[in-house]
Formats: C-alpha cells, sequence, structure tokens
C-alpha cells in the first residue's frame, strides 16, 4: 500500500512538472520517463489522507530517517540524490500539512517547516550541515 501511494504522489508530482527525484526512481524503480499516462483512482486529498495513515506515515518517517542517516560522513558533492530525495519528501509534507491538512510527525513538521526552500542550493547546503551536526 505504502509503495503504491508513494507511487501515485511521485507520478502526481511529475505530471504537474516536477523534477524527476533520481533516488526515487533508481530505489523504487518508479520511471516516469515510462509512465504514460496517470490514471488516479482516487482524488490527491484521499490518496493524502491514506499516505498520512499511521502505518505508512510510519514507513515514511522510516525512509526520512533512513535518507538522513545516508548523508552521515558522506561529503556533500556525493549528496545530491539524498538532498534531492529530502526535497521532495519536504514538499509533500508541506502539501499533507497546509493542503490537506493532515498530521505528521513532530520532527517531520519541524523539517517541513524549517527547510521550506530546497530549491535554493544555500539551503541545500544548511540541510545537509545540520544532518552532518546530528549526526543522524
Amino acid at each position: 500500500m505504502f509503495n503504491e501511494l508513494f507511487r501515485s504522489i511521485y507520478l502526481s508530482h511529475i505530471s504537474k512538472g516536477g523534477l524527476i527525484v533520481d533516488w526515487v526512481e533508481d530505489e523504487f524503480r518508479f520511471s516516469a520517463a515510462r509512465e504514460k499516462s496517470i490514471n488516479f483512482d482516487q482524488s490527491e486529498q484521499e490518496i493524502y489522507k491514506s499516505f498520512f495513515s499511521s502505518e505508512n506515515q510510519s514507513k515514511f518517517y522510516l525512509l526520512y530517517c533512513r535518507i538522513r542517516g545516508e548523508m552521515v560522513g558522506v561529503p556533500y558533492s556525493r549528496c545530491e540524490k539524498l538532498i534531492g530525495m529530502l526535497a521532495f519528501m519536504q514538499e509533500i509534507l508541506a502539501t499533507a500539512l497546509w493542503k490537506h491538512n493532515q498530521r505528521v510527525e513532530v520532527d517531520m513538521e519541524n523539517f517541513a517547516r524549517e527547510f521550506d526552500r530546497l530549491d535554493i542550493e544555500d539551503e541545500r547546503f544548511r540541510l545537509y550541515e545540520s544532518v552532518q551536526k546530528r549526526g543522524e
């Protein structure tokens, strides 16, 4: 269920002109280029409601922790895909919080609020530095 919902959110992101997230394409083997049409059986609001159910939200939080953990001790120049994934996760969280009024884990809400401009290189570096300092 988690992967299907995540796939729907990712393909919706792409269909709206969002950037391809290399980490997602590699890890989940989703290919935006291979997907010819997107047929959503549920509305975006229903997808987000299901995605942020307690079971799926826990999986999303574990994925968030995993990505951050993979960045620890790695040079910034080698974290591009991981930071790109965190930027996408921040977008998902922002949509859940402010568009669909979903409740999310406190740590993830703090992340969404603190790093709301990951389209800016300096903010991406600030995120990298914060992960290195915390040693996740």
